[in-house]
């Protein structure tokens, strides 16, 4: 079949591909963050799963929040001899930072409405296309 040869593969089946290899890869990380953030009363909102390289350039996006109150942000990936620095900026400009060499979340207790930016940098990357996850957790309503 063409998944078997790479030079036949379009776009398209490399992309598949590429998300099949990195969902297979991160699973056991995404689990642990959903147990995690289910047990604190938070849903599991918006995940990205995510690659990086340590030539490339940090990776953003955007979230938009809702409603105000409790967020969760969780980066997830294994120990592997990586370390990821997220950063998370409030629609206010306030900024909050971690890093890390394993899954780790930044919380945000009084989340306001309004677009929120996050940025993940690899400070240290043990090989090209490190697989990771973004979620992002709401407190789920009484």
């Amino acid at each position: 079949t063409s998944f078997h040869n790479e030079a036949q593969n379009t776009q398209v089946e490399q992309l598949l591909l590429r998300y099949l290899v990195f969902t297979t890869v991160t699973a056991r990380e995404q689990e642990g963050v959903r147990q995690v953030l289910v047990r604190g009363g938070f849903s599991p909102g918006q995940r990205n799963l995510l690659a990086l390289s340590a030539e490339e350039e940090p990776v953003s996006d955007t979230y938009d929040c809702r409603r105000p109150g409790p967020l969760r942000f969780v980066l997830g990936f294994a120990n592997r001899g990586a370390e990821l620095k997220l950063i998370v900026t409030s629609p206010s400009g306030e900024r909050f930072e971690k890093s890390g060499r394993e899954t780790f979340t930044i919380p945000v207790d009084r989340a306001a409405v309004g677009t929120w930016q996050y940025t993940i940098a690899p400070l240290k990357v043990p090989y090209r296309n490190f697989p990771f996850t973004l979620t992002i957790g709401e407190k789920t309503q009484d």
